[in-house]
Protein backbone atom coordinates (compact mmCIF):
# COMPACT_ATOMS: atom_id res chain seq x y z
CA UNK A 1 0.00 0.00 0.00
CA UNK A 2 1.38 3.34 -1.06
CA UNK A 3 1.11 6.26 1.37
CA UNK A 4 0.78 8.84 -1.43
CA UNK A 5 -2.09 7.11 -3.22
CA UNK A 6 -5.70 7.16 -2.07
CA UNK A 7 -8.30 4.72 -3.42
CA UNK A 8 -10.84 7.55 -3.50
CA UNK A 9 -8.64 9.44 -5.98
CA UNK A 10 -9.07 6.59 -8.50
CA UNK A 11 -12.84 6.45 -7.97
CA UNK A 12 -13.06 10.24 -8.37
CA UNK A 13 -11.08 10.14 -11.65
CA UNK A 14 -13.37 7.40 -13.00
CA UNK A 15 -16.44 9.40 -11.96
CA UNK A 16 -15.16 12.56 -13.68
CA UNK A 17 -14.26 10.58 -16.81
CA UNK A 18 -17.84 9.24 -17.06
CA UNK A 19 -19.37 12.73 -16.77
CA UNK A 20 -16.97 14.57 -19.06
CA UNK A 21 -17.89 15.35 -22.65
CA UNK A 22 -15.57 14.58 -25.48
CA UNK A 23 -15.35 16.82 -28.56
CA UNK A 24 -17.45 14.49 -30.70
CA UNK A 25 -20.57 14.91 -28.54
CA UNK A 26 -22.99 17.67 -29.47
CA UNK A 27 -24.54 19.79 -26.77
CA UNK A 28 -28.17 20.65 -27.45
CA UNK A 29 -29.29 24.26 -27.13
CA UNK A 30 -32.55 24.44 -25.17
CA UNK A 31 -32.71 28.22 -25.06
CA UNK A 32 -35.59 30.09 -26.67
CA UNK A 33 -34.60 31.17 -30.14
CA UNK A 34 -36.55 34.45 -30.00
CA UNK A 35 -35.35 36.72 -27.21
CA UNK A 36 -32.85 34.64 -25.28
CA UNK A 37 -29.71 36.29 -26.62
CA UNK A 38 -28.08 39.37 -25.17
CA UNK A 39 -25.92 41.40 -27.52
CA UNK A 40 -23.30 43.66 -25.94
CA UNK A 41 -20.77 46.03 -27.43
CA UNK A 42 -17.23 45.08 -26.38
CA UNK A 43 -16.63 48.54 -24.87
CA UNK A 44 -19.70 48.50 -22.65
CA UNK A 45 -19.64 46.72 -19.29
CA UNK A 46 -22.75 44.63 -18.68
CA UNK A 47 -23.08 42.38 -15.67
CA UNK A 48 -25.64 40.15 -14.02
CA UNK A 49 -25.10 40.72 -10.36
CA UNK A 50 -26.24 38.35 -7.64
CA UNK A 51 -27.00 41.24 -5.29
CA UNK A 52 -30.57 42.51 -5.04
CA UNK A 53 -30.85 45.64 -7.20
CA UNK A 54 -34.41 46.52 -6.17
CA UNK A 55 -34.73 50.19 -5.28
CA UNK A 56 -36.63 50.49 -2.01
CA UNK A 57 -38.77 53.57 -1.42
CA UNK A 58 -39.75 55.30 1.82
CA UNK A 59 -43.39 56.42 2.24
CA UNK A 60 -44.18 60.13 1.99
CA UNK A 61 -40.65 61.18 1.03
CA UNK A 62 -39.07 62.57 -2.12
CA UNK A 63 -36.10 60.52 -3.24
CA UNK A 64 -33.53 61.07 -5.99
CA UNK A 65 -31.66 58.30 -7.81
CA UNK A 66 -28.81 59.09 -10.21
CA UNK A 67 -27.94 57.19 -13.38
CA UNK A 68 -24.63 55.32 -13.43
CA UNK A 69 -23.18 54.19 -16.78
CA UNK A 70 -19.88 52.33 -17.14
CA UNK A 71 -18.51 52.84 -20.64
CA UNK A 72 -15.02 53.37 -22.02
CA UNK A 73 -15.75 55.98 -24.72
CA UNK A 74 -18.51 58.15 -26.14
CA UNK A 75 -21.93 59.15 -24.88
CA UNK A 76 -24.94 57.06 -23.98
CA UNK A 77 -28.51 58.34 -24.37
CA UNK A 78 -31.07 56.82 -22.01
CA UNK A 79 -34.73 57.08 -23.02
CA UNK A 80 -37.86 56.14 -21.14
CA UNK A 81 -39.80 53.71 -23.37
CA UNK A 82 -43.39 54.33 -22.24
CA UNK A 83 -45.48 57.52 -22.58
CA UNK A 84 -44.22 60.36 -20.39
CA UNK A 85 -45.87 63.69 -19.58
CA UNK A 86 -44.71 66.84 -17.81
CA UNK A 87 -46.63 65.69 -14.72
CA UNK A 88 -44.46 62.57 -14.53
CA UNK A 89 -45.21 58.87 -14.41
CA UNK A 90 -47.95 57.87 -11.96
CA UNK A 91 -47.04 54.49 -10.52
CA UNK A 92 -48.30 52.25 -7.73
CA UNK A 93 -45.82 53.68 -5.23
CA UNK A 94 -45.37 57.29 -6.31
CA UNK A 95 -44.92 59.82 -9.08
CA UNK A 96 -41.68 59.49 -11.06
CA UNK A 97 -40.01 62.38 -12.86
CA UNK A 98 -37.13 61.71 -15.19
CA UNK A 99 -34.54 64.48 -15.22
CA UNK A 100 -31.17 64.93 -16.93
CA UNK A 101 -29.12 62.78 -14.55
CA UNK A 102 -31.60 60.52 -12.80
CA UNK A 103 -35.09 59.90 -11.43
CA UNK A 104 -36.94 61.83 -8.74
CA UNK A 105 -39.70 59.89 -6.93
CA UNK A 106 -42.35 61.53 -4.80
CA UNK A 107 -43.75 58.55 -2.91
CA UNK A 108 -47.29 58.25 -1.64
CA UNK A 109 -47.84 58.34 2.14
CA UNK A 110 -49.16 54.78 2.27
CA UNK A 111 -47.28 52.16 0.27
CA UNK A 112 -48.41 48.60 -0.40
CA UNK A 113 -45.55 46.06 0.02
CA UNK A 114 -47.26 43.76 -2.50
CA UNK A 115 -46.93 46.32 -5.31
CA UNK A 116 -43.94 47.58 -7.24
CA UNK A 117 -43.22 49.84 -10.19
CA UNK A 118 -41.18 48.83 -13.21
CA UNK A 119 -39.85 51.56 -15.51
CA UNK A 120 -38.62 50.49 -18.96
CA UNK A 121 -35.64 52.24 -20.54
CA UNK A 122 -33.47 51.99 -23.63
CA UNK A 123 -29.79 52.95 -23.59
CA UNK A 124 -28.38 53.99 -26.97
CA UNK A 125 -24.63 53.92 -27.54
CA UNK A 126 -23.70 57.01 -29.62
CA UNK A 127 -20.51 55.36 -30.90
CA UNK A 128 -22.09 52.24 -32.37
CA UNK A 129 -25.80 53.26 -32.42
CA UNK A 130 -26.59 49.97 -30.68
CA UNK A 131 -29.41 49.97 -28.16
CA UNK A 132 -29.93 48.03 -24.93
CA UNK A 133 -33.21 47.67 -23.07
CA UNK A 134 -33.26 47.57 -19.28
CA UNK A 135 -35.69 48.06 -16.42
CA UNK A 136 -35.57 49.84 -13.07
CA UNK A 137 -37.66 48.22 -10.33
CA UNK A 138 -39.01 50.16 -7.35
CA UNK A 139 -40.57 48.49 -4.32
CA UNK A 140 -41.49 49.01 -0.67
CA UNK A 141 -40.29 46.70 2.09
CA UNK A 142 -41.81 47.59 5.47
CA UNK A 143 -38.99 45.71 7.24
CA UNK A 144 -36.44 48.14 5.77
CA UNK A 145 -38.51 51.18 6.74
CA UNK A 146 -37.68 52.58 10.19
CA UNK A 147 -39.54 55.57 11.61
Amino acid sequence: MSLGKDIYDEEYKDYIKEDSLDDSENIEDYSCSGNSKIYVNCKLKVDFDTKNKMIYLYPGKSQYFTVDVLKSCGDVIIKYKDPYSEKGICGNLGIYRIIQSGIIVETYCKLDPKKNDILNFTAIDNCTKESYDFVVVFSFNPCRFHV
